[in-house]
């Protein structure tokens, strides 16, 4: 069995390991394919099974149609203690606030469709392989100005989402296809995913250590 080791995170092409950074990789001009019927947010298990019972690869699915739903404490309930220990549930929240919301970002997380490919286990850690299906960033750009423009700022989301989901519809275009693996470690109340805030939170203190000492120095 080959052993399976932490994901090196400084490669992002190797490793994606939120919806977010799927929606980035739309930016760089990720390959297109048509959209097909896959697993998603709106798919559910035939039985109800507690966290601490899951497999990694209902783990993950778990987590991501939480987060693309929006359902944020159970979003946060299945990501890793080393992550909860660098960003609170409060945190979380206050980034899904109303006041950040946008026609372009609501658009992608309610159309964007997924599905478990495979996975690895090798005793208490594992890679779950996904792959989502998400409309093509730039078409969603380019029709979210059009459709803003159109209905102006007065006009609530809903009409708004619904204008822009059929002049998307209308012209037919592509979607993107992502592929992306998520890291998990087994803790006593079962698989959790790490999503790599630990890393974040460490990475932006050396930076404001280093800032700090270039300052000084000046």
């Amino acid at each position: 069995m080959v052993s399976l080791r932490r994901p090196d995170r400084t490669n992002a092409g190797l490793v994606r390991l939120l919806v977010w950074t799927i929606f980035a990789a739309l930016l760089a001009g990720c390959g297109t394919h048509e959209t097909a019927p896959v697993d998603g947010q709106t798919s559910a298990p035939a039985v109800s099974r507690s966290a601490d019972q899951l497999s990694p690869e209902e783990t993950v699915k778990k987590l991501v149609s939480a987060y693309l739903n929006k359902r944020l404490g159970e979003y946060y309930d299945l990501v890793a203690t080393v992550d909860k220990k660098a960003k609170s549930l409060d945190s979380l929240q206050s980034e899904f606030a109303p006041s950040s919301s946008d026609l372009v970002t609501d658009y992608l997380f309610q159309y964007t469709r997924f599905k478990i490919d495979s996975s690895s286990v090798d005793g208490d850690t594992a890679l779950v392989y996904v792959t989502a299906l998400s409309p093509n960033l730039r078409s969603v750009v380019k029709e979210a100005m059009v459709v803003e423009r159109s209905l102006g700022q007065d006009s609530d989301m809903a009409t708004k989402m619904s204008l822009l989901h059929e002049r998307l519809r209308m012209s037919g275009g592509p979607s993107a296809e992502n592929h992306s693996t998520y890291f998990l470690v087994r803790e006593p109340q079962g698989w959790r995913a790490v999503i790599g805030w630990a890393d974040q939170k460490a990475f932006e203190e050396q930076m404001r250590s280093a800032d700090s000492t270039h300052s000084g120095g000046t």
